[in-house]
């Protein structure tokens, strides 16, 4: 109960200096001292940031929604009609209609990725079809009414801190005294770390003379094969192949659903990039415990920067909260590359 009630004195605190605007107000004080906002959120500015950017998000939606009710009302009022019948009416001149043509090239475009014949998923594809046009047809009333009523949204998003992430030390690719220092936290059997990997390699042969790409371990508890995979990747550092041995293993084909990282797996993985095996195999078995214990140094100060999944990337220290494409990611890089 006392968390709980703590946990909601700094909402409201937060809320508050973000509505009035505050930036460094005493917020609490004792004999001899006291305690500033900013001496509060020092050491968890990225929980404190999410916080103000969750409220900036709900009062923007709360504020579109409720404009929109406004301006749908005004507008079916000029047009003497209800709200639902104008709507209506408008929709049904937008959102156009769905012919076995485009079911079919739909089809056509996505068969590898639907994996079934046209006869069992055409009425699935049908519907989705209908549903993407009521969307469009409805984001498009929307937007062209929010721009004839001059809408507006006043508030400022708020501005994602700038954390200085310590990466001494730690296996990086490309340029050591870059512009541009990108970190991922990763885990090796987490599945979106592995599917965004093709689109790091693209960024690895276009920006490797220009940019900086640390790799952190964060393996997760749920994932039982991931701590052993990072422990092996670290030996494979020792002999100077890092990254050679992380886009091996992460290369490691799916079977069905499941993903094969065993200790056989990954002793393929070390052959294939030509480990001095004997040293490798006395390596992985950390029998001092460093190697895990240096992993868990990495859990532990990734918790404190605000990770709390994978992958986690942060662009010279503030958190990457865009899609984790390639186009995305370059356009990220480019952008400060050239500031």
């Amino acid at each position: 109960m006392k968390k709980l009630l703590f946990a909601i004195t700094i909402l409201l605190v937060v809320a508050t200096t973000t509505l009035c605007g505050g930036g460094n107000e005493t917020i609490a004080t004792f004999d001899g001292g006291s305690i500033s906002q900013k001496d509060a959120e020092k050491n968890n500015e990225q929980e404190f940031f999410e916080i103000r950017l969750k409220e900036y998000q709900l009062r923007q939606q709360a504020a579109f929604e409720n404009a929109r009710e406004h301006i749908f009302a005004a507008e079916a009022k000029k047009h003497d009609m209800t709200v639902d019948k104008y709507v209506e009416t408008e929709m049904a001149r937008r959102r156009g209609t769905v012919g076995e043509e485009q079911v079919r090239a739909f089809y056509e475009q996505n068969k590898k990725r639907i994996n079934q014949p046209f006869a069992i998923v055409k009425d699935r594809i049908r519907q989705q079809l209908i549903n993407n046009n009521e969307k469009g047809a409805h984001d498009s009333l929307t937007a062209e009414l929010f721009k004839a009523y001059h809408f507006k949204f006043n508030l400022k998003e708020p501005i994602a801190p700038k954390i200085n992430i310590k990466n001494e030390g730690k296996p990086y690719w490309g340029k050591s005294d870059a512009k541009v220092v990108i970190t991922e936290f990763s885990d090796f059997e987490c599945p979106y770390c592995r599917q965004m990997q093709p689109d790091v390699q693209r960024l690895k042969a276009e920006y490797a003379g220009k940019i900086k790409w640390v790799f952190r371990n964060f393996p997760l508890d749920f994932h039982p094969q991931a701590m052993p995979a990072h422990i092996a990747a670290h030996c494979a550092g020792e002999q100077n192949k890092y990254f050679d041995f992380q886009k091996h293993t992460f290369e490691i084909p799916y079977k069905g659903n499941s993903l094969d990282m065993s200790p056989r797996a990954l002793q393929n993985v070390a052959r294939a990039i030509g480990l001095n095996m004997p040293k490798y195999e006395q390596c992985i078995q950390d029998k001092d415990g460093k190697i895990r214990a240096e992993i868990a140094a990495d859990i532990q100060y990734a918790q404190k920067v605000g990770v709390r999944g994978t992958p986690t990337i942060f662009i010279n220290g503030v958190l990457y909260q865009q899609e984790r494409s390639y186009e995305a990611m370059k356009e990220a890089i480019d952008k400060l590359l050239n500031s």
